[in-house]
């Protein structure tokens, strides 16, 4: 797999590379996991905070599509951005995923 370009700038910066692939891809969904999770809780703690009202309506989805795009942006280029259990387990029920991957992704 070819590194992209956040992979080289991590290499520059700390000097260390996971060379194994699943750990890789498994930290990847991690980290993208997390800041869906992060982003998302912080847009609805926000609207819940300053009691916006109505501007909440568009706000909450758009936060958390906000959420979605980053979260895609971190893991997609290492793991695919599964992000979802569900979609892991599709893959691995179409044969596009192999099953002993499914438990690091999930």
């Amino acid at each position: 797999m070819k590194p992209n370009t956040v992979t080289r700038a991590w290499r520059q910066v700390t000097g260390c590379c996971i060379e194994n692939t699943l750990a890789r891809q498994a930290l990847a969904e991690m980290v993208g996991t997390l800041v869906l999770t992060l982003v998302g809780d912080c847009v609805l703690a926000s609207l819940a905070v300053f009691q916006l009202g109505s501007v909440g309506l568009a706000a909450a989805p758009l936060g958390w599509g906000l959420a979605v795009f980053l979260g895609v942006l971190v893991a997609g280029g290492v793991s695919g951005a599964h992000l979802n259990p569900a979609v892991t387990v599709a893959l691995a029920t179409i044969g596009k995923l192999g099953w002993c991957n499914v438990l690091a992704y999930v």
